[in-house]
């Protein structure tokens, strides 16, 4: 069961107790009680996760402000559900917050270091998206890649993801690869790089 409007979870839980058990439970507190505070899976500053507004199921800031997208990939790494999330920091959210702040550059004529960065990586998204991948861990990986960058990459997947295999299987572990696949993705994509190359 997805998401719903009346904030319950596909666990069929209601929002707050999918924020508390699916969600904050698994990152551990900031410090020995510090109650909502949790320790930010980017860069171990205090994060606050909280039932969002305007569409947003759960949004959550830490103390460097690491990017959503980054912070996301750490939750599901550590287990938790893309649907209880909702969609703060997914692929989709990138998309339509470059959608946004490009039209806010056109309202008013200013171009902000940001919206450079989300246009580059919205366009680099685009082509990814118009590329035949031979898995959905590839795709997945790819789009984490670009969402961690700052847009300078090439959507080419030789080009895009790191050469080192723990790199490369951290990396696949952020874009919600499991821990044990993540390892098996990196042996196997490496090797396909090595076969082209022969």
């Amino acid at each position: 069961m997805a998401a719903t409007e009346a904030g319950r979870c596909r666990h069929d839980k209601p929002i707050g107790v999918c924020l508390r058990e699916h969600v904050r439970a698994l990152v551990p507190p900031a410090r020995p009680r510090s109650g909502a505070d949790r320790d930010c899976p980017v860069c171990h500053t205090a994060l606050s996760i909280n039932i969002g507004n305007k569409g947003q199921r759960f949004v959550w800031d830490c103390a460097k402000h690491c990017d959503p997208s980054a912070v996301r990939g750490e939750l599901q790494a550590l287990g938790a559900d893309a649907v209880c999330l909702g969609n703060y920091g997914s692929t989709d959210w990138v998309r339509r917050d470059a959608e946004n702040k490009r039209k806010q550059v056109k309202s008013s004529g200013q171009v902000a270091p940001s919206t450079l960065e989300a246009e580059r990586k919205y366009y680099v998204i685009e082509k990814l998206y118009g590329r035949e991948f031979e898995s959905v861990a590839l795709l997945k990986v790819c789009l984490r890649a670009v969402i961690e960058s700052d847009g300078n990459v090439s959507p080419d997947p030789e080009h895009l993801l790191p050469r080192d295999y723990r790199e490369l299987a951290a990396l696949a572990r952020r874009a919600g690869v499991e821990r044990c696949y993540s390892y098996k993705f990196a042996r196997w994509w490496l090797k396909q790089l090595a076969e082209v190359r022969a």
